[in-house]
Formats: structure tokens, sequence, C-alpha cells
């Protein structure tokens, strides 16, 4: 099973990236989240496998977002 955390700041676009997924019984969406805060906080939580992540968001963007991330996770991150 692919651990996905799937973010962005528009809820359809978040409900159409797990739509998509819960098609595929390889993924299991553990979590979403609409800022890069709350991305930061649940990835260290989640360890998921997979981000689906929004580049354009308010406060810390998804570019930001990623460069945290890489220094504590191995999660492969999608830009959406």
């Amino acid at each position: 099973m692919i651990k996905a955390l799937v973010v962005d700041d528009e809820v359809l676009a978040r409900e159409n990236i797990i739509l998509r997924l819960h098609k595929d019984a390889a993924f299991d969406v553990c979590g979403q989240a609409d800022n890069g805060h709350d991305t930061l906080l649940l990835a260290s939580k989640l360890r998921p496998d997979v981000i689906f992540l929004d580049i354009q968001m308010p406060g810390i963007d998804g570019l930001a977002a990623a460069d945290r991330l890489k220094k504590y996770s191995d999660a492969v991150i999608v830009f959406v």
C-alpha cells in the first residue's frame, strides 16, 4: 500500500486528486492539508510515501515546503 498525502489550498483540487487515487487500490490517502505549514506537520507525523503537493499556496508555498521536506522525508513529491 502506498501512503499518500494530498496538499492543495483549493478544496475541489484536493477532492479531484483523492477521487483519482481512490480508483487505484495501491494508494491509501493517509491525510490531506491545505497549506505548507500543515504539510510539514502531517508529513513528519504520517510518514507518507508520496506527497501530491500544490505549488502555489498562501504562506509556505509548495516549493518551500518541498525544500524543507527533503531534509527529513524520503517521500516522493509530485507537484500538482
